[in-house]
């Protein structure tokens, strides 16, 4: 772990975030962005303090007094004023190298590069559809490796352009570590989207290899629930959740891929889409949580509920059969599983905290999950 160092110490005279009054307090920058206050320099207990690893953007306003302003993502304006434009310009300046550094240190890329296909080594294709493709790919500055989608504009119209530029765009502000995050976009006569590499195992080699115990159903039951909720507030309906686009990293944990704007074929065929899906009615996010409910019967159970090696087979039951599930199977599974696999999508579970108080999470401590802070035993 890094030492925390002081960037910056002073003086500054702060705006009050309750009362808008102004008040000097002796100022401490560090290298792990806390920006903490104190009444004085002798002063141990700290006033307060800001994190500005959650800072946008920093302006100066200069009119009659010399400010400067930290706009969080909060929406939360920090206000500081100065009386030597030679210390105003070095705040100014420490801030938004902190800035540029942590938006590098994040995603590998500064605001401020301008990037084309030039900066890229190409590597092997992962996927390939007639709208586009997947590649690994290799930044030449600092030779981290990610995943490129590129999509074929003349297979788009305008408004599936702007679809998935907002998604992507969305994707790029998920927090959610078990998502496929978008860190950089860009055009040519194409669409370029830079994402996190992907892992190279796919979690039906998990499965196809043996039914997994229920432990560790549970540990990829929440990791996925928790990558599905965080799509759906990027306003992305994923419709092809299933084993071959669940990915495991090297180190245990889930990775969803997303695959927007493109319509690949999988070896599961069927056997995970959601009824409404195959009557052709109009999608919701619903049918993730169908997919969803498929996946965790299979990785349970050791076979998708209605699979069949005829795909009209498949469909049939999908749209038809109740769930059958084997014998002297475990209730809290059961109950979980039933909830999720309604085929009418408005009776169908699909409250994310809701669903997080079911017993099947009983022990499921999903602050933990969300910090990755839990690993497979």
């Amino acid at each position: 772990m890094s030492t925390v160092k002081q960037i910056q110490t002073g003086y500054i005279v702060k705006e009050g975030s309750n009362v808008k009054s102004w008040k000097k307090r002796w100022f401490v920058f560090t290298t792990d962005g806390n920006i903490s206050y104190y009444t004085n320099r002798q002063e141990t207990c700290k006033k307060g303090e800001v994190d500005m690893k959650h800072a946008i953007k920093v302006i100066k306003v200069n009119g009659k007094k010399l400010m400067i302003e930290i706009h969080f993502d909060s929406s939360r304006v920090f206000r500081l004023k100065f009386d030597d434009e030679e210390v105003e310009e070095r705040w100014y300046k420490s801030f938004i190298e902190f800035i540029e550094d942590n938006k590098t240190s994040q995603n590998g890329f500064s605001r401020y590069e301008e990037i084309d296909l030039n900066n890229f080594n190409i590597g092997n294709t992962i996927m390939q559809t007639d709208k586009g493709s997947v590649q690994t790919v290799t930044y030449t500055r600092t030779q981290i490796k990610y995943s490129m989608k590129t999509l074929l504009k003349l297979t788009l119209n305008s408004d599936e352009i702007e679809y998935i530029e907002s998604i992507h765009n969305s994707l790029k502000l998920s927090e959610c570590p078990y998502l496929c995050r978008t860190c950089l976009s860009f055009q040519s006569e194409n669409l370029h989207f830079v994402m996190n590499e992907y892992p190279t195992k796919k979690l039906s080699e998990i499965m196809n290899s043996s039914i997994l115990p229920i432990p560790r159903v549970k540990f990829y039951a929440t990791e996925l629930l928790l990558a599905i909720n965080a799509l759906h507030k990027c306003n992305y309906i994923h419709m092809e959740i299933n084993p071959e686009t669940v990915l495991i990293t090297e180190d245990g944990h889930i990775f969803l891929t997303t695959p927007v704007g493109l319509r690949a074929s999988y070896k599961c065929g069927y056997n995970y889409f959601a009824p409404e899906l195959l009557e052709k009615k109009q999608p919701t996010a619903a049918v993730d949580y169908w997919s969803y409910g498929i996946l965790l019967f299979a990785m349970a159970f050791g076979e998708a509920p209605f699979y069949d090696t005829n795909p009209s087979t498949v469909c049939k039951k999908i749209i038809s059969e109740p769930i059958n599930f084997p014998y002297n199977t475990f209730p809290e599974v059961e109950s979980f599983v039933t909830e999720l696999l309604v085929k009418d999508p408005s009776k169908r579970n699909c409250d994310f905290e809701a669903l997080k108080f079911r017993p099947f999470f009983v022990g499921i401590n999903f602050d933990k999950f969300q910090k990755k802070e839990v690993s497979l035993q």
